[in-house]
């Protein structure tokens, strides 16, 4: 998923494309691990999923700036 990810953005002329591939399933993976974390762990389900939803938002965002 990660070299796929890298070959897209260095088609797409990103600068460093594979530091930035590697980030991006870095901040994914971290968000899910939390999520299925607290979901084992019986968190509301309804909570947990906004919380998913803003810590994903605010990892993409973080990634977009580095990108630029």
């Amino acid at each position: 998923m990660e070299l796929a990810l890298a070959g897209a953005l260095a088609e797409a002329g990103l600068a460093d494309p594979e530091l930035v591939a590697a980030v991006t399933v870095a901040a994914y993976r971290s968000v899910c691990v939390v999520s299925v974390r607290r979901q084992l762990a019986g968190d509301p389900f309804a909570e947990l999923a906004e919380d998913h939803r803003e810590r994903m938002e605010a990892a993409f965002d973080a990634l977009e700036r580095m990108a630029q």
